[in-house]
């Protein structure tokens, strides 16, 4: 049966050259552009191959940034709160340490208008009396007391 078929594509081929002399060298060239054409298809197989590792390092390396972006967003929305925080804070320090200057001021002024009032009775007092020798005669007050 193998000798049957053997013999059969022989006379084809006897056929097939008698018909176009050239096809033989035709069908050479066909068979040198088929196997270009699957070896550069294997390189394209093989660049598919190597982008779609690319694309997912670079779909891992994506995940990642957007990771530490989220953390870093979070990490100063901590801080931004933490600093209005203390800002209040200082605020409400600051409010009370005007209250307590005030304070301390409205007392100071209290005693220095006392310390004024008494100083000005003193000489008020020193005037009344310096008034009052200069109108006596001391010789005659002293001769009262002496006695």
């Amino acid at each position: 049966m193998v000798e049957d078929i053997d013999v059969k594509v022989a006379l084809l081929e006897k056929e097939i050259n008698s018909l176009d002399p050239q096809l033989s060298k035709k069908v050479a060239v066909l068979e040198k552009e088929v196997s270009q054409y699957s070896e550069l298809i294997s390189k394209f197989d093989l660049t598919i191959d190597r982008l779609a590792e690319v694309s997912t390092s670079l779909e891992k390396l994506a995940i990642v940034h957007e990771n530490r972006l989220t953390h870093q967003e979070k990490k100063t929305e901590e801080i931004v709160e933490k600093m209005n925080e203390e800002i209040k804070k200082l605020i409400i320090m600051m409010e009370d340490l005007g209250k307590k200057e005030q304070a301390h001021y409205t007392d100071l002024s209290t005693r220095m208008h006392a310390l004024e009032r008494w100083k000005w009775m003193i000489i008020g007092g020193a005037v009344v009396l310096a008034l009052l020798t200069s109108k006596l005669d001391l010789s005659k007050l002293f001769t009262i007391f002496h006695r």
